[in-house]
């Protein structure tokens, strides 16, 4: 899930926060992507860190990773409110699949990622899930929404490549020697 939430409230327990986080909760959300958290995180106290947000969303597990401008004078900006920020966090169970986080190395904390690692998906059982959600291989994106676009579209891509590397060796097998 992503959301541009135009600032987090300083406190977990606030109005705003609260409403993310019943709504994290009731839609039983495993990655979520914030954009605009306007927080300068080494202002806000422990407890109320992203972090600690997070943990109390989803008690089973948690993954979490913040980004902030490291470069703006805080002397014109007191307290903890700072333009622009982003947090990424993996709830429940995905926060387990050995996940590795970073962030903007410019220090601006314009984004900020998480990478998890689970099992593979195998190529039969991809093929199979096309033909259900109605694609066939090689015929272009399937229609849908979130991951089965872009795993069709990889798979179009794939395809796409591959025919044309197919294409091109006939055509070089062709030439007069």
């Amino acid at each position: 899930m992503f959301q541009n939430v135009n600032g987090l409230p300083d406190g977990p327990t606030d109005d705003k926060q609260q409403q993310l986080d019943e709504w994290l909760q009731r839609e039983k959300v495993g990655i979520v992507l914030i954009a605009e958290t306007k927080k300068y995180w080494p202002a806000v106290p422990k407890g109320r860190q992203w972090r600690d947000r997070m943990r109390s969303v989803s008690p089973s597990g948690s993954f979490v990773e913040a980004a902030h401008n490291i470069h703006e004078d805080r002397a014109s900006t007191p307290g903890s409110t700072q333009s622009g920020g982003c947090a990424a966090a993996v709830l429940g169970k995905v926060a387990h699949f050995n996940p590795t986080s970073g962030q903007d190395p410019s220090g601006l904390g314009r984004w900020t990622w998480i990478r998890i690692r689970g099992r593979m998906i195998h190529q039969e059982e991809l093929d199979d899930w096309e033909a259900e959600e109605g694609g066939e291989e090689g015929d272009g994106p399937a229609r849908g929404t979130g991951i089965e676009t872009v795993l069709a579209q990889q798979r179009h891509r794939k395809n796409k490549i591959r025919n044309e590397t197919t294409r091109k060796h006939a055509e070089l097998a062709n030439l007069p020697a």
